[in-house]
């Protein structure tokens, strides 16, 4: 086995090939939910893998609205201080 693989953080799947020999295949798991950057709530969006997410259109990966890494009501509130001319790094750090 390669070191690679030994890792805890890697599933392994025993399965039996056609030709009936019983393998082991290895799976990276799943990354966490996505989070806002400023108050740290959950995305609606599914776990996926990197590799999973990379195969998603652009528009399933993040939202098409101004300041897509923060959630609806921290994106208003940084919508807010840009127009008042507030710096956003204080919405980021959490005031």
């Amino acid at each position: 086995m390669r070191k690679q693989l030994r890792s805890s953080a890697i599933k392994k799947m025993q399965v039996v090939t056609p030709g009936g020999r019983t393998v082991v295949h290895y799976k990276n798991n799943k990354s966490d939910y996505p989070r806002c950057g400023s108050c740290g709530v959950k995305f609606s969006v599914r776990r996926l893998s990197p590799v999973e997410v990379g195969a998603l259109s652009k528009s399933s990966r993040r939202p098409e609205r101004r300041f897509p890494g923060f959630c609806a009501r921290c994106s208003r509130e940084a919508l807010k201080l840009k127009v008042r001319g507030g710096e956003l790094e204080m919405l980021v750090k959490g005031m």
